[in-house]
C-alpha cells in the first residue's frame, strides 16, 4: 500500500522540476500532475462514499 505522505512529499520536488523546464513543456507536465491528482481525489471520494451506509451522495 502506498502512503499518501509519500505522494505529498514527492509533489514539491516534482513541481520544482516542472518549473525548471522550458515553457512549452510545462503545460503538458502540469496537465499530467492535474490528471493524477484528479484520479486520486475522485478515487478517494468513491471510496469514502462506499463506506457511509445509507448515503446516496445527494445532499440538500
Amino acid at each position: 500500500m502506498v502512503n499518501h505522505d509519500d505522494h505529498d512529499d514527492a509533489l514539491l520536488p516534482r513541481l520544482r522540476v516542472i518549473e525548471e523546464q522550458p515553457l512549452e513543456h510545462r503545460a503538458e507536465a502540469y496537465a499530467q500532475v492535474h490528471d493524477e491528482l484528479t484520479r486520486r481525489l475522485e478515487g478517494g471520494d468513491s471510496a469514502a462514499a462506499a463506506t457511509v451506509p445509507g448515503d446516496q451522495g445527494a445532499h440538500a
